[in-house]
């Protein structure tokens, strides 16, 4: 299971896939965004409480409290929203986060899409096959889960795009999906710090579309002097494709032993 239990805790991961259901289920059910339109992410951030991850013996209780703000009108129809997750459980907050959706009808999205296409300089070309990173130094047990690749000696990896994977490509897309780039943060973050740290946030925007048939690489930013207090760790990236940014974040592991 590409979310599955590890080690006696639930997957972080799940807090961002949560956020980003919501905003597609309110989406429909509350602002009627019919279901022909495409939702893009435009920016995500969450956080947890390192400690509330526990796995239970059976299905996790959990009760979601979403807020929509920030609605964009188009017309007849909803252009755009911010939701706001609360996560609750066992009477706890133990997770929080938000989430900006922008919805786009088909005649809206095949133009952005063509657009965004056609900006791409004539050099490049398709990615090929990228080499996944083993499974054990970026925190995963499969090779089938891997999305980045070996690190090379200037400290980037190149993104791996398994389009077999029935987790991340579950219905036809034409470029690389929003979840697929937060597990290539993740997995670069737990080979930086070694595969005891543990995922408790993580944020990005996406100012482009990553495509499906270019390469694409993640580079660390340049780490600041010193080091944060306590055993937390902020790992800053980006996805770089031709030379120009597709997505800025960062995660934040702990490091404890």
């Amino acid at each position: 299971m590409l979310y599955g239990r590890r080690d006696g805790r639930l997957d972080p991961m799940l807090v961002a896939e949560t956020i980003r259901q919501a905003g597609i289920l309110v989406a429909h059910a509350g602002y009627g965004v019919s279901d022909g339109h495409h939702f893009v992410m435009r920016r995500l951030a969450w956080r947890c409480a390192p400690g509330a991850l526990r796995a239970p013996d059976g299905p996790v209780e959990c009760v979601c409290v979403v807020r929509v703000s920030e609605v964009v009108r188009r017309a007849d129809t909803v252009g755009g929203l911010r939701v706001d997750v609360q996560f609750c459980r066992d009477g706890e907050h133990f997770a929080a986060g938000s989430g900006w959706v922008s919805c786009l009808s088909p005649r809206v999205y095949q133009r952005i899409r063509a657009r965004s296409r056609s900006s791409f300089p004539d050099q490049g070309g398709p990615p090929g096959d990228v080499p996944p990173a083993l499974p054990a130094s970026v925190g995963r047990d499969s090779v089938r889960d891997i999305v980045v690749g070996p690190r090379d000696e200037t400290g980037t990896r190149a993104l791996r795009v398994p389009l077999d994977h029935p987790g991340f490509f579950d219905h036809p897309v034409d470029h690389v999906p929003g979840m697929v780039l937060f597990e290539a943060m993740r997995q670069f973050a737990v080979s930086t710090h070694g595969p005891a740290a543990r995922l408790v946030a993580a944020e990005a925007c996406f100012p482009l579309f990553v495509e499906l048939d270019r390469p694409c690489r993640i580079e660390p930013e340049r780490a600041a002097a010193g080091h944060p207090a306590g055993f937390m760790r902020r790992v800053g990236l980006s996805l770089v494709q031709d030379g120009r940014v597709a997505v800025r974040g960062s995660v934040t592991v702990t490091c404890r032993p």
